[in-house]
């Protein structure tokens, strides 16, 4: 994916309305040639673009810039908190670095339990991964154990309120 571009605020105030209780953008000057409904979904990325004054930009992004005033560090990314990369509500979105980010990963569909895998044995491994380095916190005979001890180490690591559960 490339990087993101600074976002001019002042064109984006100047052509965007939002509302953040549907999360849904609109045009403030009238319709001038362009399509009534603002940007669209991307099927192979499931995140939504709007393409201003011929430049195409990252939705989460553009809504970042009119609800703080400011342009996101492109160094960091707009996280969907649950998951719908198209749900843009501002309750949905959190900025964070792209290690935080990882953290929100979707959980295992091999347990079914976030940092918990299988391991060759037939225990159950826990597994964190912080700023890119993955690190296991033993293996467990029980599902049940491992998803203890991983919420014990995500508790210590102050990495809860980022995890994705499995609900």
């Amino acid at each position: 994916m490339p990087r993101p571009k600074t976002i001019p605020v002042a064109l984006v105030q100047k052509h965007l309305d939002y509302d953040p209780e549907t999360g849904e953008l609109s045009w403030k000057i009238a319709n001038c040639g362009r399509r009534p409904t603002v940007g669209s979904r991307n099927p192979s990325t499931g995140y939504r673009t709007v393409r201003v004054c011929g430049e195409v930009y990252n939705e989460a992004r553009l809504i970042w810039t009119l609800m703080t005033g400011e342009s996101p560090d492109p160094s960091l990314v707009i996280d969907h908190i649950n998951g719908v990369r198209d749900d843009n509500r501002w309750c949905n979105l959190r900025l964070l670095t792209h290690a935080e980010n990882c953290i929100n990963r979707k959980v295992s569909s091999a347990s079914g339990v976030k940092g918990v895998y299988p391991s060759r044995s037939g225990k159950w491994r826990v597994v964190t991964s912080l700023e890119g380095k993955s690190i296991t916190h033993g293996t467990y005979k029980t599902i049940e154990a491992a998803e203890k001890k991983y919420l014990e180490v995500a508790a210590e690591l102050n990495i809860l309120e980022l995890a994705r559960s499995a609900s």
